[in-house]
């Protein structure tokens, strides 16, 4: 119970400093909020100065606990220097639906949901590609005092907005906490889902919450340390604000700049952002045709130019601009022709796309006119290479709001925009998980058309036998999906009860316990089919891709083992760490393991499970 309390207060004061300064701006009145959207408005605000803030300070290896410390002292500050000027909100009034017994019962299992998914999230573990990179690299960032050079590490010249989120909760408190960061972010989701719900009926909030929850991949990415939520929210909000750019002229200045603010903040957390900016401003294009039409394309243009176009650049750019200092190419390793770069190579490229091209569904014609049926039936076995689930629920939710539901401009613009992203996510890696940014537009459709459709029948009781209908319905897959996490999660609230050094001691593997223990801290190992290194305390070197080992190449396949251990050497290599199982198609040169078997070149330290520890002579 003390855990729960401890990490809920962490959690807590995360989000207060965040929403503080956000509050500040708005309350200053240096950014107009549109109206009904103003908690939405100081959230990505918030957010954006928090990453800038901590960008700037890394930029400037000046990022370590007083810096944070001063982050949070001016956030309080701007709490302080706000408060007399902020009218208390308006008290409202609950709608009396709320009271229906169908609509208190999917309230009842959202809650649940979330709560059992509170209780995942503050489990030690740390998935895979969070031990890659996503919790890695903010942790080394936070031992230097800033940005460093991460040899053969891809990702870390990669945008790492999120990361940067994650590193403040580290050096705050613990990487628990950074996971519960990436939690807090879907929370906000379903936030955001609610308030796109808010003018339509009572209750649609919650039919397009359980439509997003009812998602195996929702499930699986809420209590861990990825991204794709925390870009879901931002695009979410991207198009809030974008649909009141169209619709609100006395708001489109502001509303489009903080669209542009959620989608500069989207690209700099994923790459696959740029796709998504894109399909936000192409919401705006049957504005710009109109305008031509009546006269006044040179002030629309300039005004979506202004206002949009050019803060995504420049919002956006510092982080091709650190990819640029420290790799010499900006898009690293893409463009590798023209602009170079470090530890990587014109075949390495090539292994890399036909890695992310074998991805999915497959490529041919007949492939891509199925994806979309596809997508929502590869399950078990089949969803391997796919990542995990969507849903099959969305089979019939969209072609549902397709067709009934195209009259309401907010289902219009969320159609639009997941349509497009789908486009571009269907000729890039077609992994599961990176299609959560386009589900709450989804749910946020389907959930519009629902309420809407029921809305035309003429009949009361019916309208109402019908929506309970579909509220029940929505608890039902609630149920359905979340309720082995429930089960599960409560198993977890009584392992809660151990220190949290104990219950570290059954997710991590012995062997980083003892290369913390036994090796100099001055050593620096290679790792060999393994890149997990959140809990190795000494410098490494590992592969970012298997499909495309940058390892091999380095090393050379037809080299000698004395070539290979003088190119050890040179790159400061006292210890390999070999993990016994193959990736993908990684093939290390045959040398290599030769160099690894030689007693007269290396020591073997450690053996256990599948790990081995050696150290070159």
């Amino acid at each position: 119970m003390l855990r729960l309390i401890e990490y809920g207060a962490a959690l807590s004061c995360v989000a207060l400093a965040v929403w503080l300064p956000g509050r500040a701006i708005v309350a200053a009145g240096w950014i107009k909020t549109p109206m009904g959207l103003s908690r939405l408005t100081q959230l990505v605000v918030g957010i954006s100065l928090w990453t800038a803030a901590i960008f700037t300070l890394a930029a400037l290896n000046t990022w370590n606990d007083a810096a944070l410390k001063s982050l949070l002292l001016a956030a309080v500050g701007s709490w302080i220097w706000v408060r007399p000027r902020t009218p208390r909100p308006a008290v409202t009034v609950a709608p009396r639906g709320i009271t229906d017994p169908a609509r208190r019962t999917l309230d009842g299992v959202l809650v649940v949901s979330v709560v059992a998914l509170f209780l995942h999230a503050l489990s030690p573990s740390v998935s895979w590609d969070a031990s890659a990179y996503h919790l890695t690299i903010p942790r080394l960032y936070n031992e230097a005092g800033g940005f460093r050079a991460i040899p053969m590490n891809v990702y870390s010249n990669w945008p790492l907005g999120t990361e940067l989120l994650f590193s403040a909760a580290m050096l705050g408190k613990d990487y628990v906490l950074a996971k519960l960061v990436h939690f807090g972010f879907g929370v906000l989701t379903l936030l955001a889902i609610a308030l796109a719900c808010r003018p339509s009926a009572t209750g649609t909030g919650a039919i397009g919450s359980a439509l997003w929850l009812a998602s195996p991949v929702v499930l699986f990415e809420f209590p861990i340390a990825y991204i794709d939520l925390a870009e879901g929210f931002m695009l979410t909000a991207a198009v809030l604000f974008m649909l009141r750019a169209k619709t609100r002229p006395s708001e489109t200045e502001s509303a489009l700049f903080l669209s542009a603010l959620c989608c500069a903040w989207v690209i700099g957390c994923k790459i696959s952002g740029i796709a998504a900016a894109g399909a936000v401003g192409m919401l705006y294009l049957p504005e710009l045709v109109r305008s031509i039409r009546t006269g006044v394309a040179r002030e629309k243009f300039v005004q979506f130019g202004r206002s949009f176009a050019v803060p995504i650049v420049l919002l956006s750019s510092p982080w091709l601009i650190k990819a640029a200092w420290y790799t010499g190419n900006p898009f690293y390793p893409f463009w590798f022709d023209s602009f170079g770069g470090p530890d990587w190579s014109v075949p390495l490229g090539a292994q890399f796309d036909n890695w992310q091209q074998g991805l999915g569904m497959g490529r041919g014609f007949l492939d891509y006119l199925l994806l979309p049926v596809r997508v929502l039936f590869y399950t078990g076995d089949a969803a391997a290479a796919f990542g995990d689930e969507v849903g099959r629920h969305w089979l019939g939710i969209v072609p549902f709001s397709i067709a009934f539901g195209m009259r309401n401009p907010a289902v219009r613009g969320c159609l639009a925009v997941s349509g497009i992203y789908f486009v571009f996510w269907s000729l890039s890696a077609q992994n599961a998980r990176f299609l959560i940014p386009i589900l709450p537009l989804l749910a946020i459709a389907g959930a519009l058309t629902i309420t809407t459709t029921l809305a035309r029948f003429t009949a009361s009781t019916r309208q109402r036998s019908i929506r309970n209908a579909v509220l029940v319905a929505c608890s039902a897959s609630i149920v359905w999906v979340h309720l082995d996490s429930w089960t599960t999660g409560a198993k977890l609230a009584v392992l809660y009860q151990m220190r949290m050094s104990e219950l570290e001691q059954t997710v991590v593997d012995p062997v980083y316990g003892f290369i913390d223990r036994e090796l100099p801290k001055d050593a620096r190992l290679l790792m060999l089919n393994t890149n997990q290194a959140f809990f190795c305390r000494r410098e490494f070197i590992a592969d970012s891709f298997f499909e495309a080992s940058q390892i091999t190449a380095w090393l050379g396949s037809g080299s000698t083992s004395a070539e290979v251990l003088r190119r050890l050497r040179l790159r400061g290599i006292s210890h390999v760490l070999r993990f016994d199982q193959a990736w993908g198609g990684l093939e290390y040169p045959a040398s290599l393991h030769q160099l690894l078997n030689d007693p007269n070149a290396v020591q073997q330290l450690y053996r256990e499970g599948q790990f081995e520890v050696f150290a070159l002579r």
